[in-house]
């Protein structure tokens, strides 16, 4: 999708725009801020008041979603809700409508509602791992902090009822499709290096076929986060983890290996290689969950081309003036699943 169709999938962009200029301004929230500080995403606003922060939902279609009613955007702010209370405290405080008056919008009201926003705590930049790990400011404290906080979570979680030979084929199907976009116009990266990184995690999945098996039957295949990245994990206190991927259940299911193979590669991308071996020793002192070094290399090299191929399709990467960071974007993980799956291999 480029930065043109990105335009046309969103329905009613004047309206948006209309609620947006609103919500900007201080007088429209009951705390009375000094100030509003918005934070654009391809799927959302997101408007920070000094205590609390509030997300509006854009009404946009793709291929994965579809938010373009507001039943559809109620929903999935109620899914977002609950779903992210799982993993944190008194940080996702509910859902409010946004109602249209005659001199307006107002927020709270249940007559005319146009829209509706989650709204949360707003918790501390400050404390945010990716920039704490700017800082080198990381700690082993934190660390386990973290992982015992992940590990109540998993360990409350209902396993999912899969066979190990479905759970495989899924892996291969993505495998192959990952591939097949990435060799696809508009992407600019190395057509044999993609051949090459998806053929050899095909041929890692059939040598460790029974250890994923080993996996499956051992019930670590959940309904998960979906998106763990630093910028969604606070180390204030005890740990709060956010923004967890609500719109698609099936992106939530996955191994809990993968999950945090994937939070090890973005902190690796982001400087710290080490993060990822100190929370998985630190996660397997609480649980005895010991995934093979060789396997928690192939989950960071298969969602290494999972995130390349989402660096090319995000809006901005063609037809925006930030095109060409998103391009370096993509061939940053491009060459991180080269150099996991080498290393995979090397353990294997």
């Amino acid at each position: 999708m480029n930065w043109d169709s990105y335009k046309q999938a969103i329905v009613a962009p004047s309206e948006l725009e209309r609620k947006v200029d609103w919500l900007l301004r201080p007088s429209a929230y009951s705390e009375r801020p000094e100030a509003v500080d918005a934070r654009e995403t391809h799927m959302s606003w997101v408007f920070l008041t000094d205590r609390f922060a509030y997300k509006l939902k854009k009404p946009l279609r793709t291929h994965l979603l579809d938010f373009t009613t507001v039943a559809a955007r109620r929903h999935y702010c109620l899914e977002e809700v609950r779903l992210n209370r799982r993993l944190t405290s008194n940080v996702y405080l509910g859902v409010l409508p946004l109602s249209e008056t005659g001199s307006g919008f107002e927020l709270g009201s249940d007559e005319h509602v146009v829209d509706w926003l989650v709204q949360m705590r707003r918790l501390p930049a400050a404390q945010e791992l990716k920039h704490r790990l700017s800082q080198q400011a990381v700690t082993e404290r934190d660390i386990d902090a973290l992982a015992r906080r992940l590990a109540r979570f998993y360990l409350s979680l209902v396993p999912q009822s899969i066979t190990p030979r479905s759970y495989l084929d899924a892996l291969g199907n993505t495998i192959d499709q990952t591939a097949s976009r990435l060799d696809a116009p508009p992407s600019r990266l190395d057509a044999e290096l993609i051949k090459q990184i998806a053929s050899r995690q095909t041929q890692f999945l059939q040598q460790a076929e029974e250890a994923l098996a080993t996996r499956v039957r051992a019930g670590r295949i959940v309904e998960g986060h979906g998106d763990m990245r630093p910028e969604h994990i606070y180390l204030a206190g005890q740990p709060e983890v956010i923004d967890c991927l609500e719109f698609n259940r099936d992106l939530r299911v996955l191994d809990i290996a993968d999950e945090l193979s994937f939070l090890s590669l973005e902190c690796e991308r982001l400087g710290a290689p080490q993060f990822g071996a100190e929370l998985f020793a630190a996660y397997a002192r609480f649980t005895d969950d010991r995934p093979p070094d060789a396997l928690r290399h192939f989950y960071m090299s298969y969602r290494a081309m999972i995130w390349a191929q989402l660096a090319t399709a995000h809006p901005q990467a063609n037809g925006h003036p930030r095109a060409g960071h998103w391009n370096e974007r993509a061939r940053t993980y491009l060459a991180l699943a080269q150099r996991h799956i080498d290393e995979a291999g090397n353990k294997g």
